[in-house]
């Protein structure tokens, strides 16, 4: 099967908007190598001096955020830490879940290339 292709939304001076595909690593995790190179290390491969500003799991699509320098860098991390966006994510499921609609607020644990929810997230 070929590597997953990653489409780039929007590139500036400052950031890079790449849609991610699921099934890809969005950074590189040290000592996983079998999931194929990163979106982060393609991105890098493609001649292009990026920094990561925050990640997506490994199964997850959807919209990842490159800074081109530190200070763009700075600002987005400060942007996420602040929740100053709003995020959006939905799910494909299979029959009706109960309730139909809802929020969903677990503790979540960061693995590395995944993520659980869990009471020591």
């Amino acid at each position: 099967m070929p590597p997953a292709s990653y489409r780039i939304l929007h590139e500036d001076a400052q950031l890079v908007f790449v849609d991610k595909p699921p099934k890809m690593l969005a950074t590189p995790v040290p000592g996983v190598t079998s999931k194929g190179p990163s979106l982060e290390e393609r991105l890098r491969q493609d001649g292009r001096a990026i920094i990561a500003v925050h990640r997506l799991d490994y199964e997850t699509s959807g919209v990842m955020v490159f800074a081109k320098t530190e200070a763009a860098a700075a600002a987005m991390v400060e942007i996420f830490k602040s929740r100053g966006l709003k995020k959006a994510y939905q799910a494909l499921v299979h029959g009706w879940p109960e309730p139909p609609h809802g929020e969903i607020d677990l503790p979540i644990r960061d693995l590395g290339a995944e993520a659980v929810v869990s009471s020591r997230g």
